[in-house]
């Protein structure tokens, strides 16, 4: 959807002109954005291909691939053909994510079992507060625990000093303290239900993605 007043000259050049962004997205009815790295400390490409609407990216890399690659021969390689790797593969052959092994994977069916079965009566408590806050059938849900609540008092206190409204933040915490941190704070909406959170971890996460 090229902007009409840079049509003529887009189509009999090799190079795009450089436009705002209010001229560039002019035509567009339709905008997906990716964000990408862009120190200057890869040699990166991004291809566009034509099909059907998808919204997954998928990344390959040139690592060496084998069973029996070392410390030192598994890093990335650039005379290595480009291959498929997980979104969480780092130059030096390493995951950033592991999949989840069997013994963790029994280990949070149990926190799925108390989801279930508690389910029916949380959302009838639920039912009424959310109708009371919706506004045009919407609201905003977050999670957060007492590890993550510095990071939860700076959004609330950041969205208080700009005039943000947050009446329609529903927050599910998940430790009685965190509940009583945001009943304290006001400005939006808490819940907490032991039943449904009581085995959950109170601690920060050690690191992304780690269970």
């Amino acid at each position: 959807a090229i902007p009409d007043g840079i049509r003529d000259e887009a189509l009999s050049q090799t190079e795009l002109p450089m436009v705002s962004a209010e001229e560039a997205t002019s035509n567009c009815d339709y905008l997906h954005i990716v964000l990408q790295d862009h120190s200057g400390t890869r040699r990166q490409c991004m291809a566009v291909f034509g099909q059907f609407e998808a919204f997954h990216i998928q990344k390959l890399m040139r690592l060496p691939e084998g069973q029996h690659l070392t410390k030192e021969t598994r890093q990335l390689n650039p005379s290595a053909p480009l291959r498929l790797v997980n979104r969480g593969a780092q130059r030096k052959g390493k995951m950033s994510t592991v999949a989840p092994n069997n013994s963790t994977t029994r280990e949070h069916w149990k926190s799925l079992k108390n989801y279930f079965n508690v389910l029916d009566p949380v959302l009838e408590e639920l039912a009424p507060i959310v109708k009371k806050i919706a506004v045009r059938n919407t609201i905003i849900v977050q999670v957060c625990n007492w590890g993550q609540s510095e990071l939860l008092m700076n959004f609330l206190c950041s969205a208080k000093r700009r005039g943000i409204d947050t009446s329609s933040i529903l927050i599910f915490a998940t430790d009685q303290e965190t509940y009583d941190l945001v009943n304290a704070m006001g400005g939006a909406t808490v819940f907490y239900d032991k039943s449904l959170f009581g085995d959950m971890p109170t601690n920060a996460a050690g690191s992304y993605g780690d269970t």
